[in-house]
This record gives structure tokens, sequence and C-alpha cells, in this order.
């Protein structure tokens, strides 16, 4: 094997693990949010409109902000925009993690911000770097998107018991 046929493979690689990390963590954000509603609303004394806004507001995000991607994707790069989605994504999170209902509404919006433009971005990113493969490596991609909504809604509730028996212990 050459080196440049080994440098190929392991950009390969590093590639597709890449894209399975991002798209296990694109999901789990908005389907993690409904099992812990009641929770929510009472830790939060939310009421059930802005339970309601809350759940609503990422899909309507993904919606505004899905078709700034491209725009985005030729003024910074590609490559430069998935990662400031990613950073979006992070900080938009942990925005939703602390106490007060401002920061939650505003992490909300964020984390829709960044799922609508990195989930426009990935797919065009897997047919760039394998366009012999797209149509696989997009099924591979969207089961990634499903299993971390799978695990999103699955391990919401018993990481937050577990978490929230951590701190009182």
């Amino acid at each position: 094997m050459t080196t440049d046929t080994s440098r190929q493979t392991a950009r390969m690689v590093l590639f597709l693990f890449l894209m399975v990390l991002v798209g296990l963590n694109l999901r789990p954000a908005l389907s993690s949010l409904a099992p812990l509603l009641i929770r929510l609303q009472l830790d939060t004394g939310l009421s059930p409109l802005a339970i309601g806004a809350l759940t609503t507001l990422p899909v309507l995000c993904l919606g505004i902000f899905a078709p700034l991607a491209p725009w985005l994707a030729k003024r910074l790069g590609p490559e430069n925009t998935m990662t400031l989605a990613l950073g979006a994504l992070i900080t938009g999170l942990l925005l939703r993690g602390m106490p007060v209902t401002a920061l939650l509404f505003a992490g909300t919006l964020l984390v829709g911000a960044a799922i609508g433009v990195a989930g426009t971005l990935l797919p065009a990113l897997v047919k760039r770097e394998i366009p012999a493969g797209a149509d696989l490596m997009t099924g591979v991609y969207t089961m990634a998107l499903c299993l971390g909504g799978a695990l999103g809604a699955g391990l919401s509730i018993p990481l937050a018991e577990l978490l929230d028996s951590c701190a009182s212990a």
C-alpha cells in the first residue's frame, strides 16, 4: 500500500467516524426534551403554552436556519460551517442545562439552529467526500440520526434520575 493510498484510507475512515458521530448527536437534543416535560414543568413552573413553545421552537428553527447552510458554507467553507454548527449545538445544550428559564429558550433556539445547519450540510459533505458511495453513506448517516434520536428519548429519564441521585448523595 502506498503512502498516498494509506492517507486516503485514513482520511476516509476518519470522515466516516466523524459523520456517524455527528449524526448520533443531531437528534438527542430534540428527542430528549419530550420525556422530560413533566419534570421540566415541575422544576421551572412553565405553563403548558410555554412548554408547547419550547417543543415547537427547535422544529421551527430547523426550517428557518437550514437554508442558511449553503450560504454559510460558501462564505466560511463547509468544514468551518460544520464546526460552527457543532459549537452552537454544544453551547445551546449547555445553556439548556442552566437553571434560568430564558436560557432554556435561548439554548433551545441555538440547538434548533445548529441542527438545521449541520443537518443540511452533512449530506453535501458526504456526497463530496464519497461520491461513489454517497447513497450507502447517506443510509449510514440516517441510521446514526435515528439511533441518536432513540438514545436521546430512551436515556433521558434514566440519566436525569441518575444525575439527581448523584447530586443528592
